[in-house]
């Protein structure tokens, strides 16, 4: 996948998109309001997401709605 396409589905999910830098190293994260509180939910690095795919991406955000249910 490229960014756009985790951008697109991120957004789909009703999530926000974070694109965070740590120690010259770029991550992308997803981010939602449950319950007054922010949830955060890690996606994978900016070189990794040509690995990720639709089945991954979308069972992480899946997994931290029904657990926050």
């Amino acid at each position: 996948m490229i960014e756009q396409e985790v951008y697109d589905i991120v957004k789909l999910y009703g999530w926000s998109f974070l694109r965070r830098r740590r120690r010259s190293r770029s991550y992308v994260y997803a981010a939602r309001k449950m319950q007054g509180k922010r949830k955060e939910v890690y996606i994978g690095s900016i070189g990794g997401l040509a690995q990720l795919t639709l089945d991954q991406l979308t069972a992480k955000l899946r997994d931290e709605d029904s657990r926050t249910c």
